[in-house]
């Protein structure tokens, strides 16, 4: 390589230099691609949440496609399928896969982030608001079950003073019945005897006294 080959790759990361015979198997396999469709060591790193040594692992192993090696290229379309991959893996397979032509510029995948979230959280808000109706059902069912047993209390409790109610009013109207009676009874005896004295009185004979008889006693 001549001295601006030299130059230019001083600034390159060591790593992106130190080229497998691997790495030359796959990147001679690779369809040539444009550098605006390909990302560095670096970029597709961060992309995928890995250190470059991780990157170029992968590389090795055929996970991801290298284009070329001055400098060196991945394929965006590897690394953005990768990086679904691992997307779904760390999701535990909740995420769907970003658009291909997400940016190098490490920032989130937005889109993705909020189907992970609503598809991690929308079961359990669910499953919390269903958990909340029973509870509510269930409160609801106790508070009718406790105001049925006191209506019922109520009406036994009605029912009691009523007849406790009933039993004072026949015994006040017996009382009277009889104060009734006894005084119907007394009015007759006493009707009875004034009768028997006015009997008496025109039976008994007037006495008889004369005139002579008067002076007869005075002469004596």
């Amino acid at each position: 390589m001549s001295a601006g080959g030299g130059a230019d790759s001083g600034g390159m990361d060591p790593e992106e230099t130190d080229v497998t015979p691997g790495e030359e198997e796959a990147i001679a396999s690779a369809p040539p691609v444009s550098d605006s469709d390909t990302y560095s060591t670096g970029q597709a790193a961060k992309l995928l949440g890995r250190d470059p040594s991780q990157v170029r692992q992968w590389v090795r192993s055929g996970k991801l496609n290298a284009v070329s090696t001055d400098p060196y290229r991945l394929s965006q379309e590897s690394v953005h399928r990768l990086r679904d991959q691992l997307r779904r893996r760390d999701t535990g397979g909740g995420a769907q896969p970003s658009n291909s032509g997400a940016s190098a510029d490490g920032h989130p995948d937005v889109e993705g982030i909020v189907r992970a979230v609503v598809n991690e959280i929308l079961p359990r808000a669910i499953e919390a608001h269903t958990a909340a109706s029973d509870k509510v059902e269930s409160l609801y069912q106790e508070q009718l079950a406790f105001e049925r047993d006191r209506a019922q209390r109520a009406e036994a409790t009605a029912a009691e003073a009523k007849a406790e109610a009933d039993r004072r009013l026949a015994e006040q109207q017996q009382e009277h019945q009889a104060e009734l009676e006894r005084a119907r009874a007394e009015r007759e005896a006493e009707v009875e005897r004034l009768r028997a004295e006015a009997e008496a009185a025109r039976e008994e004979p007037a006495p008889r006294r004369g005139l002579f008889g008067r002076n007869r006693g005075r002469a004596e």
